[in-house]
């Protein structure tokens, strides 16, 4: 039994005298002994060795302070421990970097990366008990913020599908919930004033929108969009749904006029826009549930396996 202990024990001081080994070698020589043992953390929280390895030698690179640099680290491991996605906090460094910000900056700027997705996966819980819908609706809501919304923007919204979905079976309240924040992510990404997104989604669900018209009610606008301002065509809408009818759709001639008229306008600054690909400027993650107007997916945890678009339910 001692012989089997003492083997045990040996095995275990080889394992970790070469991973030891493999995190020296790859950080460069003269990297401090506490920003090497804080990227030994940063791995044993659960980001893959080579991410944690990759980022830290980025920031040493791009002559980091030490305390910058552990500071970031350490919001890598709190998002890990939080359960949220990492991928967007770690692009959010990469994206600084690469855009020769300052490092105080970069650091901020994935403190606020966190901060955005806390708030969107706390009000993904809120909506649905559902694990595998709470990862597509927080993804959603916090892209949709990283486009431009602010929480004061998506508290009415939140407010109006608590409404909605007390009464709603749990199925169709998450694809309720589903469908409006891609709705919103949508506008967002097309340059929409945040709050006349807010106003034509809220709109929308006190007209008892279901799932199925709200998501024909994004691909109407989205098409929209792609001949006139997306800010007029949202102007629109609202005053449609204010009138309690359904904008967008077919044989409407006085929104087919106004969207000949207007085609002129919307050609310029904001036109221009794709609705994909403004969105959020954190690639990874929070890009790769765009696959198109309809788009999202996405999971917790090490953020590496953004959705690649469809409905990270299903």
């Amino acid at each position: 039994m001692k012989k089997t202990l003492l083997i045990l024990m040996a095995l275990m001081l080889w394992v970790c005298h070469v991973w030891a080994d493999e995190i020296d070698d790859a950080l460069p020589e003269n990297t401090s002994l506490q920003i090497r043992n804080n990227t030994r953390q940063v791995i044993q929280s659960g980001i893959s060795q080579d991410k944690a390895t990759q980022l830290t030698r980025a920031m040493l690179q791009h002559r980091f302070q030490e305390r910058h640099i552990l500071q970031a680290q350490n919001t890598l491991m709190e998002t890990m421990q939080s359960g949220l996605p990492v991928e967007p906090v770690m692009n959010k460094a990469f994206e600084g970097m690469a855009k020769n910000k300052p490092d105080g900056l970069v650091v901020q700027a994935m403190k606020k990366t966190q901060s955005r997705y806390a708030y969107a996966y706390r009000k993904a819980q809120e909506l649905t008990p559902d694990q595998e819908m709470q990862n597509s609706l927080g993804l959603s809501i916090a892209q949709g913020m990283g486009a431009g919304l602010q929480e004061k923007d998506m508290e009415p919204v939140m407010a109006q599908l608590q409404t909605r979905i007390r009464q709603m079976s749990q199925n169709k309240a998450d694809e309720l919930c589903l469908q409006t924040f891609l709705t919103a992510r949508v506008m967002a990404r097309l340059g929409v004033d945040p709050d006349n997104v807010s106003d034509v989604v809220c709109q929308a669900l006190q007209n008892r929108f279901t799932a199925r018209e709200m998501k024909r009610l994004r691909s109407n606008f989205h098409s929209r969009s792609q001949k006139m301002s997306p800010n007029q065509v949202a102007n629109q809408f609202a005053h449609k749904l204010g009138q309690g009818e359904k904008p967008g759709e077919s044989g409407s001639s006085n929104e087919n006029n106004a969207g000949q008229s207007g085609s002129s306008q919307g050609r310029g600054s904001e036109s221009g826009n794709n609705s994909e690909n403004k969105g959020d400027s954190e690639s990874g993650s929070d890009n790769a549930g765009s696959g198109g107007a309809d788009g999202t997916g996405g999971s917790k945890g090490s953020g590496a396996s953004g959705g690649s678009g469809g409905n990270g339910k299903k």
